[in-house]
C-alpha cells in the first residue's frame, strides 16, 4: 500500500506504469486473501467471520480502482490510436461495473454513521456516473472501422500487462481481463440495440454528477476543493455531450464520430466537442 501511494506522487507516465505493475500483485493479495478466508474458525464471532469475509472484495476494489486508472489514463497521455478508443471505453465501463460491486459489498459491512461510509458512497455514486459515460462512449465509437488482424495486434500490445505468465502461477483465476471476443460481441449487441439513448445516457450522468456536488464532502479532508473541481469538470462535460451526440443508436450509423475533439486540457477522458461538419 505505501508503494500504491508513493507511486501516486509521480508524474502521469510514470504514475500508469506503476500502477500497471501493481495490478498482478493486486491479484496476488487476492488470491492470498481468499485462501485466509477459506480457513477461517467456524466458530468465530459472526461479526468477525462477516468482515473477514469481506476481505477479498477490499483487494478486488483495488485491484479494479487501478485498472481504472491504467485505461483512462490511455486518454490522458493521449496514448490511443482512433480504432482503440471503443474498447477501452468499454473495457472502463466493465471494470467500473465490478469496482461498484465490491463497494456495494463493502458497504455492508461499514458503520452508517462512519466516515469510510460516506466515502464509499460517494464512490458508489460517482463511479455510476463515469459507467454511464464510458458505456455511452462505446456506444458512440462502435462504427470507427477495424483493421481485423492489425487491430487485435494492437489490442494484444496494449493490455499485455494482462497477460503476464505469472497469473498462471496463481491458484485463484484473473477476474476482469481483457477479452477481444466479449466486446466484438457487446459491440454487436449494442449495434443492434433499439432503445439505448447515448445523449439521454450522459444526461443521467450529469444528474448525477451535480446531486453529488450537492452533498458533504469532510470524508475528503483538504481535497474536497478537487473532488468538487472534478465534478464541475464532468457534470460539464455531460451537458456538452449530451448536446452532440446522438440519441438512439440508429443516429449513430449515421453520426461521424471523427467529429469529435478530445482536449486533455479540458477534459482528460472524454470529448469536449464536435467539429462542424
Amino acid at each position: 500500500m505505501t508503494s500504491h501511494v508513493r507511486g501516486l506522487w509521480s508524474n502521469p507516465p510514470r504514475r500508469r506504469r506503476h500502477l500497471v505493475k501493481s495490478i498482478l500483485n493486486w491479484h496476488t493479495l487476492y488470491d492470498s486473501l481468499l485462501k485466509m478466508t477459506s480457513n477461517v474458525d467456524e466458530n468465530v464471532d459472526p461479526a468477525v467471520d462477516n468482515v473477514l469475509r469481506r476481505l477479498p472484495a477490499t483487494a478486488l476494489a483495488w485491484r479494479s480502482s487501478t485498472i481504472r486508472d491504467v485505461v483512462l489514463s490511455g486518454f490522458q497521455l493521449e496514448l490511443y490510436s482512433p480504432e482503440e478508443k471503443c474498447f477501452a471505453y468499454w473495457y472502463a465501463s466493465r471494470v467500473i461495473k465490478a469496482h461498484i460491486a465490491s463497494i456495494n459489498d463493502l458497504l455492508t459491512i461499514v458503520d452508517a454513521n462512519a466516515e469510510p461510509h460516506a466515502e464509499l458512497r460517494f464512490q458508489h455514486e460517482f463511479m455510476s456516473a463515469l459507467r454511464i459515460m464510458c458505456t455511452a462512449m462505446f456506444s458512440v465509437t462502435i462504427h470507427i472501422p477495424f483493421r481485423g488482424r492489425h487491430s487485435h495486434s494492437n489490442f494484444l500490445r496494449r493490455y499485455k500487462w494482462a497477460f503476464r505468465h505469472e497469473y498462471g502461477d496463481i491458484r485463484t483465476l484473473a477476474t476482469l481481463q481483457p477479452s477481444w471476443e466479449q466486446f466484438l460481441e457487446a459491440r454487436t449487441e449494442r449495434s443492434n440495440s433499439e432503445s439505448y439513448s447515448p445523449s439521454d445516457s450522459v444526461r443521467l450522468a450529469g444528474d448525477i454528477l451535480v446531486q453529488l456536488m450537492e452533498s458533504s464532502f469532510d470524508w475528503a479532508g483538504p481535497w474536497a476543493g478537487e473532488v468538487v473541481q472534478l465534478l464541475h469538470m464532468l457534470a460539464d462535460n455531460c451537458e456538452v455531450l449530451a448536446r452532440i451526440i446522438p440519441s438512439s443508436m440508429p443516429d449513430v450509423s449515421r453520426f461521424e464520430v471523427s467529429r469529435l475533439k478530445w482536449d486533455v486540457e479540458k477534459s482528460p477522458w472524454f470529448p469536449v466537442g464536435c467539429d462542424e461538419p
